[in-house]
C-alpha cells in the first residue's frame, strides 16, 4: 500500500476443484514465518477434511528459497506424509520485455496456453485467442513461471516434462475461475485473490484481517 507506506502479503489457503475459496489470510511482509505457519495450518486442515493428498502445490509470488522450503517439507516429513512438493513462482512480464511471437501468425500473437521454455523458466500464453480466426488478445503479455520440485532438506529435485505439463495446465485452469469478471484473466486466482485482499487490508484497524471475512470474498 503506497498510502499508507507497509507492504502486505495475501495467502490463501486452499480452492477445491470448482474455485470456491475455503479460507485466506493477509499479513504484514515482516513476518515471514506467517507464510510457512499458514501452509502448515492448511496441510493439518486438508487432512482432517479430504484425507492424505497425492502431492502439495504452492503458488508464490517469488522464487523460494531453501531456507523457506525447508519447515515446509519438514511438516510433512513430521506427517510422515511422503509426496511431492512444487513450488510454482508466478509473476507479471510488462516490465521485463520477455515475450514470445507465433510468425504463422498475422500479428504473431500465440494461441492461448501456449506456453516456452525458456530454460529455467516458461512463458505462458494465457490470453483469448483461442483459434487462429479469434480477435487480437487484450492480455497480450505472457506470464512468467519457474517450477522447483522440493526435497526433504528443501533443495530442488528433478521434474519431468510431464510434470511440468500438468502443472502449468493447472496454472492455466485457475486463470479461467476468477469471480470477479467474465472476461479472462491472465493470472490464476491463486496469487490474483490474495493480491487483492492485499491491497484493502491495510486499511483494515489495526491492519488485520478479522476472523469472519476469512472465508468469505469480499475482496471481489
Amino acid at each position: 500500500s503506497k498510502k499508507k507506506g507497509i507492504r502486505f502479503v495475501g495467502s490463501a489457503f486452499c480452492y477445491d476443484n470448482k474455485g470456491s475459496l475455503r479460507d485466506f489470510d493477509c499479513f504484514p511482509d515482516n513476518d515471514p514465518q506467517r507464510i510457512t505457519s499458514n501452509i502448515s495450518a492448511a496441510i493439518d486442515h486438508f487432512l482432517e477434511t479430504y484425507g492424505t493428498p497425492n502431492r502439495l502445490i504452492i503458488h508464490y509470488y517469488k522464487t523460494m528459497s531453501r531456507r523457506e522450503a525447508r519447515p515446509i517439507t519438514e511438516k510433512l516429513y513430521n506427517l510422515y506424509l511422503s509426496i511431492p512438493v512444487y513450488v510454482i513462482t508466478i509473476n507479471k512480464t510488462e516490465t521485463e520485455g520477455l515475450v514470445g511471437f507465433d510468425l504463422s501468425k498475422s500479428d504473431f500473437m500465440p494461441v492461448s496456453g501456449t506456453y516456452l521454455d525458456m530454460g529455467g523458466s516458461f512463458l505462458l500464453y494465457n490470453n483469448e485467442r483461442y483459434t487462429d480466426t479469434t480477435d487480437r488478445s487484450n492480455n497480450l503479455y505472457p506470464i512468467k513461471l519457474r517450477i522447483q520440485k522440493v526435497g526433504q532438506n528443501g533443495n530442488n529435485l528433478n521434474i519431468s516434462m510431464d510434470e511440468i505439463n500438468n502443472l502449468i495446465t493447472q496454472v492455466y485452469q485457475f486463470s479461467r475461475l476468477s469471480w470477479k469478471t467474465i472476461a479472462p484473466q491472465n493470472m490464476p486466482i491463486t496469487t490474483l485473490y490474495p493480491d487483492l485482499a492485499a491491497e484493502i487490508v491495510p486499511f483494515f484497524t489495526n491492519t488485520a484481517m478479522p476472523r469472519a471475512g476469512r472465508q468469505t470474498p469480499w475482496f471481489l
